[in-house]
């Protein structure tokens, strides 16, 4: 094999080529490569610890402030611990401590905490650890425990012939591998605690301790990472990089970690350094790097609104150095305004911070940008996703040469208000670093969250040209010179390049320009009536004038000096690049708003969409660019008859994108698209369809499949769609494919099978509710089905706080303050299931919401958080067991009333509450659906006919009546999931098998059953005797000894057979025994125990009992009283057999001759026989079985482990219960 010397294209991988930045940093050499420019970089974290971020260019340490905003790495340490005479103290999980002499405290006082390692690890991060310990203590002696346990099993099951003792001796080897079985299954490995301590070192500076053992000395000890950039890994596997801030005045500690690779690899692409290998360089390898994580390790790496609001603290504090923010993060909101973008706003207009968003991966379809480009205001940069051929060649290893373009996957504009939604584009793909935890250097990453540090990346290298040139600039002319320097991308349209591809050189003639151009410091809020631009989706309801308003925005409007407004001139002309949009010639500008008018004609426009934009340009010097820019879309749609439509057959290149628009026809509510392909090749084709309602996102009514078409291969897709809006179905061809074209066709059928609701609200008190059907286009067949899916309860905060954060990181430089509320909900669960959990009045909004936060957590009976959820319940799932839970709720307002009327009856309040004690919805779903009948009259339902698999036909332009059962039987109401009171059922009403082509959803509300009635004769002598009876025996465990003696002599005179009587008055002996320790007074009481059990079963006739139940046909007259006196019998041998342990068989065979050994009634007293006959297995199994109340559960496990000798259970319950003790209270939010 011959040598290969090919040089491997090394700059592709990190590309700086596409945008000159490449020949920008050779023209003009290293003080123009970002130094003395800092980027905050807003994301999952970034490790400081991995080689491209090391250094800058110039020396200085590249990672220079990490801070966790979300609050997940956060520790309660207010706990004060001061050691002994020896220097020990003791943890939360009872560990002795000692604390060593080398840690410098003089003061001798340190603040600890707990946290579980586990909450600093992503999830496969933590599944690898959790092998890794599971294969060290649990997998090798479980297999020995197992395979000896099969080795002493009874080779037959036979019973016949053996005594009850044989046959005890045989359950014995069954129930040690029903336990092996058991504890496999129950296994959960929470993992190691770390011991935390917060002190002030002899330099007053906090000083901080993880401790993952009880020898401290092996501990690292760690300064805050902002003083001296100091991080550890806590183990050595992983390779998390930890670092530590401190808070509160040691209060609270803050743990920082990732949530995600993906905050790395941004930050390497904006401005890594690689001083041994140049050619892998960031953009900028001179800026340093602020780490803000806004990702939420809990909810996996999502944000929360109280982190970004967090991270916009900190950069209002110090903005004085940071002067670029990226921010590779956002979501779909429903509508532009909200508190965030406000605050985002806000940092950009009055603290001179240039804010880059990632525009979104939800193309090709229009209008698919996110949050935040698409907020209150335009003076934030959106950056689209660019793919050059070396990108392709390099990066993803394809063998053709493709075309240039946009990614196929790139959020498209016009914002749902008309802005163009992106701004520029860069490039948005790179092989580079990601954290030391994935185990390797460096990762391929695509998405505009790549294209948005690419473009900070170029800001900073403007900022630093700007610095060693000495002029002036603000955030609105660096936007301004980015957007009038790019270069346009032939192969793609403005919606997904906006000024096109960023071009660095041009950018920097265009920034120096706008250095002394009287609009430097001003940005242009361009607005028509409520819009940011025109947008005509529908040209049905166009108008022919728009009225346009300009209003000049001054940079820190609030300090500038009155005299630049007055100065404030610009006499502008008015172009249109659409000859059928038609601005005014000139505009007069000067501080103030101006109006001016924009006739659209839209007639004879083409079909599709229409893109047209009005600039606006000084007289006097038009090279400077655009000043600002009015964007006007109109979509033409297809016209067509009927219900279908026929789609051309067309070439499709790869990365070609088709849009088409459509009026959906009244009487529709699905459409079926075939798809054929013509070609020799197989074809991966994106189809994406979007419609747009008032106030909802993109993804509100959207279709989204990438489906491969292989040679001559038809395919059709269904999906819902809304009468009479308008639809976008758009079809690509993926960008990465091969370069010949196939020739594809398409149809587009509309179909109707319309139901009158899209959510049919019946209650069960009606006994059925109507559904009418109708078709507009053909006879449809239709075969309905009806299931019930989940039980939704309605749960009511039992405790709810208001109070004031703490200002340190929480409250901006204005001095506002920040305020919490924290709400707090018992849950009961009956049995395992999946849950919902939904804040109703909050959710759905997160970036446009007006409250910080509404994240909750879901925490078990032990503090353990088993769950947690924010804006979008259906993401957050959460498998749960049967159990006692609390769900924990936070909301955030700097304004106290906000949260105050989400409180009924908060002191001082006056106004009115928005809901009653802020209610929170759980969706328990149902172990099998419940079914429903439905028929098709009333009769039928009246006379009982079958009211499921029955077919029949909804001819066009009638209507079909649906009569569905609501009344749900009482079987199906019994063993729900959730202990709660059920506000409604959810389910589906499904007109025919695909649920695509008609389905309704379904509440069905379940008033509370009223009182049964009770027929109320006047009670006799008799009955008024016996319930003083009753009454004096419940009294006699609440009154005082001498008293509760005098009760009991006074009712067994005239009761001597009552039961309760008798284990009444041994419950109060019981209370007693627990409280004196003189052995003559335990004697005495327990004698008279032992008297009171025999008087109970000298009056119980065990045959005639016995008989009872075994009878095929008992006397139900008799049932109460016998299940009375069963019960007596039960309780009587559990309570003899627990305080009498030499008679301890003797009653539990007893007490199990009339319920299995299993019951709740008896399990205590089975397990305690169980041990007392050396049956550790019988024992472990049924203590796996009992509840977690069980008294001294765990030290009856770890004993009974012990005996058996399994090692590996021995260590996983150890570490539960250490677990368990060290969780003092609920993770903080």
């Amino acid at each position: 094999m011959g040598e290969n010397n090919t040089e491997f294209p090394i700059l592709s991988l990190t590309p700086k080529r596409e945008t000159g930045v490449l020949n920008f940093l050779q023209k003009y050499g290293p003080e123009y490569d970002g130094r003395g420019v800092v980027i905050a970089i807003l994301d999952s974290g970034v490790d400081p610890a991995v080689e491209g971020l090391q250094k800058t260019s110039t020396g200085l340490p590249k990672v220079i402030e990490r801070y966790d905003c979300s609050g997940a790495g956060d520790v309660d340490t207010k706990t004060i611990l001061t050691p002994d005479e020896h220097g020990f103290v003791t943890g939360f999980d009872g560990t002795s401590l000692k604390i060593p002499e080398t840690w410098g405290n003089l003061s001798g006082i340190y603040h600890y905490g707990v946290k579980p390692l586990y909450h600093l690890f992503i999830d496969k991060v933590r599944e690898r650890a959790e092998t890794k310990r599971k294969e060290d203590n649990w997998d090798k002696a479980h297999r020995i425990a197992a395979a000896e346990a099969v080795r002493t099993s009874p080779l037959s099951n036979n019973n016949s012939g053996i005594n009850a003792l044989d046959k005890l001796d045989k359950e014995e080897a069954e129930a040690k591998l029903e336990a092996l079985d058991l504890l496999e299954k129950k296994y959960k490995d929470w993992g190691p605690i770390i011991h935390c301590f917060v002190f002030r070192d002899e330099k007053l500076e906090w000083k901080v301790c993880l401790a993952l053992s009880s020898d401290l000395t092996e501990a690292k000890i760690l300064g805050e990472y902002n003083v001296a950039q100091s991080y550890i890994e806590l183990t050595k596997e992983e390779k998390v990089s930890i670092s530590v801030n401190v808070w509160e005045d040691g209060d609270r500690l803050e743990i920082v970690s990732m949530c995600s690779g993906h905050g790395t690899h941004v930050a390497s692409i904006a401005a890594g350094y690689f001083p041994l290998q140049p050619e892998l360089n960031g953009v900028a390898p001179g800026a340093q790097i602020v780490s803000l994580s806004i990702g939420d390790a809990r909810l996996g790496s999502m944000e929360t609104m109280q982190a970004v609001s967090r991270a916009i603290v900190y950069l209002r504090k110090n903005a004085d150095r940071i002067k670029v923010v990226n921010m590779s993060y956002g979501e779909h909101a429903h509508f532009s305004n909200g508190r965030i973008g406000e605050l985002i706003r806000d940092t950009i207009d009055k603290y001179g911070i240039t804010w880059c968003a990632s525009a979104g991966n939800h193309g090709p379809a229009l209008s698919t940008v996110g949050s935040p480009p698409w907020l209150c205001d335009t003076n934030l940069i959106g950056i689209g996703a660019y793919i050059s051929p070396e990108m392709m060649a390099v990066e993803y290893s394809l063998r053709e040469k493709l075309a240039a373009g946009i990614y196929t996957w790139s959020s498209r504009g016009p914002t749902l208000d008309g802005d163009i939604g992106v701004n520029v584009s860069a490039p948005g793909g790179a092989i580079t670093c990601v954290p030391n935890f994935t185990h390797r250097n460096s990762q391929l990453m695509n998405g505009t969250s790549m294209a948005s540090p690419h473009c900070a990346g170029v800001i900073s290298l403007l900022i630093s040209a700007a610095q060693a040139r000495k002029f002036p600039y603000s955030p609105y002319s660096i936007k301004q010179a980015l957007v009038n320097g790019a270069a346009p991308v032939s192969t793609s349209d403005p919606f997904s390049t906006g000024g096109g591809l960023l071009q660095i050189e041009k950018s920097l003639e265009k920034l120096e320009v706008l250095a002394t151009a009287p609009e430097r410091d001003v940005r242009f809020k361009v607005t028509v009536g409520t819009q940011k631009g025109i947008y005509i989706r529908d040209i049905r309801q166009a108008q022919k004038e728009y009225a346009v308003n300009v209003e000049p925005i001054f940079f820190k409007t609030h300090s500038i000096d009155a005299q630049k407004k007055i100065d404030f001139q610009l006499r502008l002309v008015l172009v249109s690049s659409g000859f059928w949009v038609h601005p005014p010639t000139y505009l007069d500008m000067s501080n103030g708003s101006r109006t001016f008018s924009v006739k659209v004609d839209t007639e004879g426009l083409p079909l599709g969409v229409n893109y047209a934009k009005v600039e606006a340009f000084d007289v006097n010097d038009a090279s400077r660019g655009a000043i600002f820019t009015v964007h006007v879309t109109v979509v033409v749609p297809i016209p067509f008859t009927g219900s279908v439509a026929e789609l051309s057959t067309l070439q499709y290149e790869p990365n070609m994108i088709t849009r088409n628009f459509f009026v959906v026809p009244r009487g529709s509510n699905s459409v079926a698209v075939n798809l054929k392909s013509h070609g020799g090749i197989p074809c991966r084709l994106v189809v994406h369809a979007v419609t747009l309602i008032q106030g909802q996102c993109c993804k509100s009514e959207e279709f989204y499949k990438v489906l491969t078409l292989q040679s001559q291969e038809d395919t059709t897709l269904t999906f819902k769609v809304l009468e009479e809006k308008v639809i976008e179905i758009c079809i690509g061809r993926w960008w990465a494919e091969s370069k010949e074209a196939v020739p594809i066709s398409g149809k587009i059928v509309f179909k109707s099978l319309l139901p009158d609701v899209t959510i049919l609200h019946a209650s069960s008190s009606d006994f059925y509710s109507r559904l009418n059907v109708t078709s507009a286009f053909q006879t449809e067949e239709i075969q309905p089905t009806v299931n019930l899916k989940a039980q939704v309860s309605l749960l009511r905060a039992t405790s709810m706080k208001v109070q004031s954060l703490s200002p340190q990181r929480n409250a901006f430089p204005e001095g506002a303050a920040m305020f919490e509320l924290t709400a707090s909900y018992p849950l009961t669960i009956s049995r395992p299931t999946t849950l919902f959990i939904n804040c109703s009045l909050l959710s759905e909004n997160l970036y446009e919401g007006e409250y910080e936060s509404q994240l909750w957590m879901l925490f078990d009976s032990n503090k353990r958080m088993v769950g947690v959820g924010d804006a979008y319940p259906d993401h957050y799932p959460i498998k749960v067991e049967k159990g006692e839970y609390v769900v924990r709720l936070h909301v955030r307002h700097e304004k106290r009333e906000f949260l105050e009327k989400l409180v009924p009856g908060y002191p001082n309040f006056q106004g009115e509450s928005l809901s009653p004690t802020l209610p929170v919805l759980v969706s328990a779903k149902l172990q099998a659906n419940i079914p429903l009948n439905v028929h098709q009259t009333v009769a039928d339902l009246q006379e009982g006919k079958k009211g499921t698999g029955w077919t029949a036909n909804v001819k066009k332009g009638t209507i079909l009546p649906l009569f569905i059962v609501t009344n749900v039987p009482d079987k199906s109401l019994k063993n729900l999931p959730c202990g709660q009171p059920t506000h409604y059922f959810s389910g589906t009403v499904l007109l025919q098998k695909d649920e695509k082509r008609g389905s309704v959803n379904l509440r069905l509300y379940i008033p509370e059953n009223p009182p049964k009635l009770k027929s109320t004769p006047e009670k006799g002598k008799e009955e008024i005797l016996e319930q003083m009876r009753d009454l004096k025996v419940s009294w006699m465990s609440k009154v005082e000894k001498e008293e509760s003696v005098k009760l009991y002599n006074e009712l067994i005179e005239t009761n001597s057979s009552f039961f309760p009587i008798y284990t009444a008055r041994i419950g109060v002996l019981e209370t007693q025994l627990k409280e004196v320790t003189d052995p003559e007074a335990i004697t005495e009481i327990k004698t008279e125990i032992k008297d009171l059990i025999t008087r109970i079963l000298s009056q119980v006739d065990k045959n005639a009992l016995l008989a009872y139940f075994a009878s095929k046909a008992p006397d139900v007259k008799l049932k109460g009283q016998m299940d009375k006196t069963k019960g007596a019998w039960i309780e009587t041998h559990v309570k003899r057999g627990i305080l009498f342990p030499e008679e301890l068989s003797e009653s539990w065979l007893e007490a199990t001759s009339f319920c299995e050994p299993g019951d709740s009634k008896v399990i205590d007293l089975t397990i305690q026989d169980a041990m007392g006959r050396g049956h550790w297995g019988r024992a472990l199994k049924y203590l796996l079985k009992s509840e977690d109340t069980l008294p001294e559960k765990d030290k009856k496990m770890l004993e009974v482990l012990t005996k058996l000798d399994w090692k590996g259970a021995v260590w996983h319950h150890n570490e539960t219960t250490r677990f368990k003790s060290a969780i003092k209270d609920y993770r903080l939010f």
